[in-house]
């Protein structure tokens, strides 16, 4: 992604983009309903987190979550969201397609309109 594309991204978060709806998807709900009960929860990865609405939906539910997004003006609020939710997240800036970003191993990987908006060769990384 380009610098000028990487701005234009930072400034939507400025007004209101229309991805961040502030709301989790029902099938992430869905998925954390059905997650059996009794069984330690693991480590969540969002990719692309944007705000962090749905990085702070797992973490309400006992989730370790580390989320990811290149936007900084994304994280700033994402990470005043988190304080605000009472949830202690991982909040990074950085390029998803980028090896070692998140590091460690996960249980969940989360990917809600990222992996789209990457080039091909964003993709192959």
């Amino acid at each position: 992604m380009s610098l000028l594309q990487r701005l234009r991204f930072n400034l939507r978060y400025y007004r209101h983009p229309p991805w961040d709806t502030g709301v989790s998807p029902p099938e992430l709900l869905d998925f954390i309903k059905g997650y059996p009960m009794g069984r330690e929860l693991g480590r969540a990865l969002a990719l692309g987190c944007g705000t962090a609405t749905n990085v702070i939906t797992l973490a309400q539910h006992g989730w370790q979550v580390t989320g990811v997004d290149f936007a900084r003006t994304a994280i700033g609020m994402a990470r005043r969201k988190a304080r605000r939710a009472g949830v202690e997240v991982d909040l990074r800036v950085g390029d998803v397609t980028k090896e070692g970003i998140a590091g460690g191993v996960y249980d969940l990987v989360l990917d809600m309109r990222c992996f789209h908006s990457l080039t091909l060769e964003g993709r192959a990384a």
